[in-house]
């Protein structure tokens, strides 16, 4: 297939805390944001993204709009900023 844009980048999850409200965890990255709103716009789109196999949930949204989405599995350590944080920080 023949694309009109590629993204290549992370994937993440991210962590939202509004003022006086209730912290959520969900997807989040330029390269999720980007890619939606071109595919949703009717171009031909691709995602390249290294993650790990455990977060793949992340691109099924894009997939349900037609974006083909090409995972490199994650080969790494996860770094938690302490040992309360859920926060992965992920370096090859």
């Amino acid at each position: 297939m023949k694309y009109n844009i590629t993204f290549i980048g992370h994937m993440c999850y991210d962590e939202i805390v509004p003022f006086q409200g209730q912290t959520t965890v969900s997807p989040g990255s330029a390269v999720l944001c980007g890619a939606m709103v071109a595919g949703r716009i009717g171009q031909n789109v691709a995602v390249i993204t290294k993650m790990s196999p455990e977060d793949s949930s992340i691109l099924k949204p894009m997939e349900e709009v037609g974006i083909d989405t090409v995972p490199s599995a994650f080969e790494g350590n996860d770094v938690y900023a302490s040992r309360a944080s859920k926060r992965r920080c992920r370096y090859t």
